[in-house]
């Protein structure tokens, strides 16, 4: 198990005045579990996901009930859907204290459609419904959530017949269908969440294909009450955006996760985008690259103080992807602590919640072998991050690496506690490490590029990264 802090000591929310209960679990159903959403109750949590099912060969949706010590209550596995693969994608509590879940399922003549499902508290199916988007192929959900009076608000994508376009729609309580639109330019467009707004319209995000430039742009569409564009912000960067989900923080702008493409290193950063309330200004655009590799947000969520997000990180030195979670700044979209959980194979978080305690709930999948075989990945930590029986976090934010970029020397601003150091390259391989003995290290010899100054504190690992003119 790995709980490793970089760069910044994790959360500022240091309460020791209580105990909090955390823990590290995975959920084994079938060969393939995936856990897509959660939610922090009361007495415990609630998540769905899919499954798949090695009998049938084809993946069925589950929700799974587990009390404050992450112990299952009830699993169920919900098959009456359609006749082949489907997929749970996000949970939300309605305000009548059952569920609703969307996703995406089978039909009949294996086209793919969109449902929503309501359950009791204790799992019991209360009704279901299917949602074609006007064509007979491929319909999905990413986002469902409860509207004004009570309605059921979900987007996602559905075919045209030619390309996706951005789908919103909405139904009443009891999942009979009300209204829908389409958003989009000429290739395939998606949206990943919406929300109603103060002003009665809606804000969208996803993204959507730009036909001029070949690549994905970032997309946040603004809507008056009728559903119609106000106006819309799209990405302008060189390779792909990816926009996954959104909040609006305290001075109305809308605070923006995902990913963006590095078209030089050939790889994706985890992206923050601030963008002001009427759609005309960028506050910020931040890419945040954890180790090299692959990096990306799949949700941001605040608590009305604090700003959080989760995803996963590539770990180059290990060459897998790491479940991540991290407090931003978002007046400037800085990361001002974060931490990397997992195991030797791939792990995610594709969602996240607040927990009572002021602790965080994060679920995911976890791969367990080298088949690819994964579990459903539930973590719940305390208000910093930590998980029981995990290392201490290492607090240094007063450890720098100048002159960065250097040609002859690197200077590291403290060692105290440091034993050695390992200089990587950005496709993992070591070609320096020795003892730490001064605060100089003699870079004159490496090839001008990008590396990795790898610190070791007792168990603990810091990484730097550097250039070299």
């Amino acid at each position: 198990m790995k709980n490793i802090l970089l760069f910044l000591a994790f959360f500022a929310l240091v309460n020791f005045g209580y105990s909090q209960t955390t823990f590290e679990k995975t959920y084994d159903n079938g060969s393939l579990d995936y856990g897509n959403s959660v939610i922090s109750l009361a007495d415990g949590y609630i998540m769905c996901g899919e499954t798949l099912d090695d009998v049938n060969g084809d993946f069925d949706v589950f929700v799974t009930k587990v009390d404050l010590n992450g112990d299952v209550v009830w699993t169920n596995i919900y098959t009456s859907l359609g006749v082949g693969d489907d997929y749970a994608t996000y949970i939300n509590e309605t305000s009548d204290g059952n569920f609703v879940i969307t996703g995406n399922t089978t039909d009949a003549s294996g086209n793919q459609d969109v449902f929503i499902l309501k359950i009791q508290n204790d799992g019991t199916e209360l009704w279901n419904q299917t949602y074609d988007g006007g064509n007979t192929d491929e319909d999905g959900a990413n986002y469902i959530t409860e509207g004004e009076s009570n309605t059921l608000l979900v987007c996602g994508y559905s075919y045209d017949g030619n390309y996706s376009d951005m789908w919103v729609f909405q139904t009443d309580a009891n999942g009979n269908f009300q209204w829908e639109n389409f958003y989009g330019l000429n290739g395939d467009d998606e949206a990943t969440c919406v929300n109603e707004t103060d002003d009665g319209g809606l804000a969208i995000v996803g993204q959507s294909y730009d036909d001029a430039n070949g690549d994905y742009d970032g997309v946040l569409i603004k809507t008056d009450a009728n559903g119609d564009e106000v106006w819309t912000y799209y990405t302008t960067g060189a390779g792909d955006e990816i926009f996954n989900d959104f909040i609006i923080d305290n001075d109305g702008d809308f605070l923006i996760v995902g990913a963006e493409e590095d078209v030089q290193n050939g790889d994706y950063d985890l992206l923050l985008e601030n963008v002001s309330s009427d759609g005309n200004t960028v506050n910020y655009s931040y890419t945040f690259d954890y180790l090299a590799g692959n990096d990306e947000a799949y949700r941001v969520y605040s608590d009305g103080t604090d700003f959080f997000i989760a995803g996963y990180v590539e770990d180059i030195l290990n060459d897998d992807l790491d479940a991540y979670l991290a407090q931003i700044d978002v007046s400037n979209g800085d990361i001002i602590g974060e931490v990397a959980y997992g195991d030797i194979y791939d792990d995610e978080f594709k969602d996240f919640d607040f927990t009572d305690d002021n602790g965080f709930i994060c679920v995911g999948y976890q791969t367990i072998n080298a088949n690819y075989e994964t579990n459903v990945y539930l973590v719940k930590t305390d208000e910093n991050g930590n998980v029981a029986n995990t290392n201490e976090l290492i607090r240094n934010t007063d450890i720098s690496v100048y002159p960065n970029p250097s040609s002859d020397v690197i200077n590291i601003s403290s060692i105290e506690g440091v034993d050695s150091y390992k200089i990587i390259t950005v496709d993992g391989k070591t070609i320096q490490e020795n003892e730490l003995t001064s605060n100089q290290i003699n870079i004159e010899n490496l090839q001008a590029g990008v590396y990795l100054l790898e610190l070791k504190i007792d168990k603990q690992v810091i990484v730097k990264k550097f250039i070299k003119k």
